[in-house]
């Protein structure tokens, strides 16, 4: 992707999780933790600058989220401030909700101590 000046940059990348795939969903959780998220885009910053690529490809469906949308905006912020970025554009990738609410329900059961049964889970999500 480098030699084609793509960056797909490894700051933020969680990589403890490889049968969820990785993605940047470090930086979509700024308010998580601060101070942490500070340090995180600050890495980014230096790596881009780094790399010289002209495009940077950040890939997380924690975006998707209302919730995540002042960590997106703020991240595009610092990006446009610190690093120059002139110009985004976003890519959606558009799945069967259902679909997506199994997996992530699967993720949360297994991985983050979700204990409601499917049907209520998916009703909180819907409703959220």
């Amino acid at each position: 992707m480098a030699a084609l000046g793509w960056l797909y940059p490894q700051t933020g990348v969680v990589r403890n999780e490889p049968d969820v795939g990785y993605r940047h969903s470090a930086l979509a959780y700024r308010f998580a933790d601060r101070a942490r998220w500070d340090m995180l885009v600050d890495a980014l910053i230096e790596e881009i600058d780094r790399a010289g690529c002209n495009t940077v490809l950040l890939s997380s469906e924690a975006w998707s989220s209302l919730a995540s949308l002042p960590s997106l905006a703020a991240l595009l912020q610092k990006l446009r401030r610190d690093a120059g970025i002139t110009e985004v554009r976003g890519v959606v990738y558009v799945r069967n909700r259902v679909d997506y609410l199994r997996s992530h329900y699967r993720e949360f059961t297994r991985r983050r101590g979700n204990v409601l049964p499917f049907p209520a889970y998916v009703a909180e999500k819907m409703a959220s």
